[in-house]
């Protein structure tokens, strides 16, 4: 049975699967030396004639269809029926993915042969070339130690090989592929480190490649190493014992778990709107330095200093105002003179201390005083201010 020999005709089109009815019956298709395809195999490709090129689909089921119980009961009365899935077109000897129509009921559908197959699996040099402005029409695979792969395309990463034919070597567009985020699924013992790994490994083989893999439980380790347990020479190895990332990369919802004091619930609002404004204002000069005052936001990974973030709470948690003044009223008398800018500065950068209890011609700061109890440091830290 030859790969060009219509096998069936379609029967029903959705905009998820085709269906169509075998009319041949199942008989090797695809000989190959480590695989043996029979009609409408699940896995094995199909090829559906357009006017614009050829459909390319994969078999996703396949199953028998019961004649009715006014038909004869015998087995020439049951049949075949396979759903396929669209992938692409095979349009002047390369492959595209995606389908600009979809076929119609009664149409032919053949099985893929080997220089379908090899239209697909070379279509990476086909497009290098076509960019060189030499020519693209690749029809027949080239053949490297004895196997069929993309031939001289530099940023390919093959990840394997097309298991209905392994003499398909499978390659990514590496290009492609570092540009765009990706996903690699699969359930357990099915092989994703060991892929992630295959990509890495040729990841770095290429010049000028830089890629960081946060190895999270170690297991990627002996995928870089020699024969001699030891990293690679074009691999550094950062353990998580060295790895120190700062603070103020944090963005606000992770500041929030660390600063705010929840013994208080009632107080906890407070405590976010200072750690917005404080975070704010304490990242503003970093930024400022940075050209960045205009854009910069709360969750900026701006530098900010972690002690005056503590002593701004805790000067804010006991600030008191000099009576129908905006003076804030220190306990040192000669402090209550500065300008106001000086003060908010001082608020910052210093401890300072305010009377206890209700002094005459004072009041409490009327939104933190008394409510950043522990805000601005972290849950169990102590506070080590000095005496006065």
């Amino acid at each position: 049975m030859t790969a060009q020999e219509i096998i069936g005709h379609i029967e029903s089109v959705n905009d998820q699967q085709i269906v169509v009815r075998v009319s041949k019956p199942a008989e090797v298709v695809n000989d190959g030396e480590e695989a043996r395809i029979r009609t409408g195999q699940v896995g094995s490709y199909v090829v559906i004639p357009q006017e614009n090129g050829d459909l390319l689909a994969m078999v996703t089921a396949q199953r028998t269809r019961q004649p009715s119980r006014r038909a004869a009961d015998s087995p020439e009365d049951q049949s075949t029926v396979i759903t396929v899935l669209a992938v692409g077109m095979i349009r002047e000897g390369r492959f595209c993915r995606g389908i600009t129509r979809y076929p119609v009921v009664g149409e032919s559908v053949r099985t893929a042969g080997d220089a379908d197959l090899a239209t697909i699996f070379t279509s990476w040099d086909s497009r290098e070339t076509d960019e060189q402005g030499e020519s693209a029409q690749t029809t027949t695979a080239e053949t490297v130690q004895g196997t069929v792969r993309a031939g001289g395309h530099p940023p390919s990463l093959a990840l394997g090989r097309f298991t209905p034919n392994q003499k398909y070597e499978v390659s990514l567009d590496g290009k492609t592929f570092c540009a765009r985020h990706a996903a690699i699924l699969g359930s357990s013992g099915s092989g994703k480190s060991c892929t992630v790994a295959q990509i890495v490994q040729q990841a770095t083989a290429l010049p000028g490649a830089q890629v960081i893999l946060f190895d999270l439980h170690g297991e990627y380790f002996s995928a870089f190493c020699g024969e001699k347990g030891e990293p690679l020479s074009n691999v550094a190895y950062i353990s998580g014992n060295e790895l120190v990332l700062p603070y103020w990369l944090l963005r606000y919802e992770e500041m929030e778990q660390l600063f705010l004091d929840k013994s208080n619930p009632a107080n906890i609002p407070t405590q976010k709107t200072f750690l917005k404004e404080a975070l704010m204002r304490l990242r503003g000069e970093a930024a400022k330095a940075l050209g960045l005052s205009s854009v910069y936001t709360v969750d900026s990974p701006v530098y900010f200093s972690l002690e005056q973030l503590r002593c701004y709470a805790n000067n804010l948690n006991q600030a008191r105002f000099v009576l129908n003044s905006e003076r804030y009223a220190f306990k040192q008398t000669a402090l209550r003179h500065l300008p106001p800018e000086e003060q908010d500065k001082l608020m910052v950068e210093s401890d300072v201390r305010f009377n206890l209890g209700n002094p005459e011609g004072e009041i409490p700061h009327p939104v933190y005083h008394g409510r950043l109890g522990g805000a601005g440091q972290p849950a169990g830290a102590e506070d080590e201010r000095p005496p006065v």
